[in-house]
């Protein structure tokens, strides 16, 4: 399912972000999060901070441009 999270600047989107791909990570399923090409580097870095490294196995960050290629 795609979910969509608006916010105003520091309302908690990020933190919100994370802890449902947390919550997601101790189900067994996994998740994708699309972003804009110019914040995937610090993305990646804060789900790194944030959830460790074995989340990432079950977690697969798309900019819209690697996004295109893994559909196409």
């Amino acid at each position: 399912m795609i979910e969509l999270i608006f916010g105003c600047y520091g309302s908690g989107k990020t933190r919100e972000i994370f802890s449902r791909i947390e919550r997601d990570f101790k189900e067994n399923k996994k998740s994708f999060l699309i972003i804009p090409d110019q914040e995937a580097v610090q993305f990646e870095r804060q789900a790194l901070e944030l959830l460790g490294t074995r989340a990432q196995l079950s977690l697969e960050i798309l900019s819209f441009s690697r996004l295109y290629n893994r559909v196409c």
